[in-house]
């Protein structure tokens, strides 16, 4: 099992704001080192999903990159409410970080006014990002649970329809936002839109991410940021027996390459290996 930093420990699950940075640990001979910075809202720091990221790299004895993580997180913040805390910014500035990923709150690719408020944040921030020679990439959110009360009731269910039709929207702004600044994608939402039929996922708010959904994020994560296979991961919540991990691994590697996006692979971080 993963041996993570013991500054992991003091982490709050649910807690907002500036985290610890926390390494991994790496059994195998190491290659390279990777500092990553994440920014971002509720869907980043559920259930700590940066340091299931951790405790994922850990625990897979082939893995030879050293990821160092930090978050900068305010709960149901957009992009440019948390470009203008300066506490945030000087984070960014901190450290000589090789990738920052952006995670915009859950309903910004739903209305003109959120996608042109959405995308004057993403570009100051990538104007930050490429001053401390960092690249960006896109954490890709997910619909809202299907048959929940977000498509039958309140004032978004005529724009959220169905959970196709608002996956569809994000991915299809998400790539006009990746080839905007030059970002790279972590295709989170797709993997939950096929995950979703056989896994809970959501909390109980059919929006935010339960234990299992954050874990399905992490995976994402790793196999993104690192080109690493998942079949050797032996880290898991308690919430999954290994068959079921096993299966959510599957599902997260086989979402690198989404559906429909051969032609913007570009945009794609599993469209090539980030060298050091």
């Amino acid at each position: 099992m993963a041996t993570v930093a013991a500054s992991m420990l003091a982490r709050n699950a649910e807690a907002e704001g500036i985290s610890p940075y926390v390494i991994s640990s790496v059994s195998a001979p190491l290659k390279r080192r990777r500092k990553i910075l994440c920014i971002g809202n509720s869907y980043t720091f559920y259930n700590d999903m940066p340091g299931m990221l951790v405790k994922i790299a850990s625990s897979d004895p082939t893995n030879d990159i050293e990821l160092g993580i930090q978050s900068v997180t305010k709960g149901n913040a957009r992009l440019g409410e948390l470009w203008q805390n300066t506490d945030f910014r000087e984070v960014l500035q901190s450290r000589n970080w090789d990738i920052v990923v952006l995670q915009g709150f859950s309903l910004w690719a739903m209305s003109e006014a959120t996608i042109k408020e959405n995308t004057a944040a993403a570009v100051a921030w990538q104007r930050d990002i490429e001053r401390v020679g960092a690249r960006t990439v896109i954490y890709q959110t997910w619909a809202q649970q299907r048959g929940s009360h977000w498509y039958t009731t309140g004032e978004m269910k005529d724009l959220l329809r169905s959970p196709e039709h608002m996956q569809g929207v994000i991915d299809r702004e998400t790539i006009k936002l990746a080839d905007r600044i030059n970002a790279k994608i972590i295709p989170v939402g797709d993997a939950w839109m096929v995950a979703a039929n056989d896994f809970s996922l959501y909390n109980k708010d059919a929006n935010h991410p339960n234990v299992v959904g954050s874990y399905l994020t992490a995976l994402c994560f790793y196999h993104c940021l690192t080109s690493r296979s998942l079949k050797n991961v032996t880290y898991w919540p308690q919430e999954l027996d290994e068959q079921r991990a096993r299966e959510l691994q599957a599902i997260a590697a086989n979402q690198v390459y989404p559906r429909g996006w051969r032609n913007q692979q570009s945009s794609l971080v599993g469209s090539y290996a980030m060298a050091a």
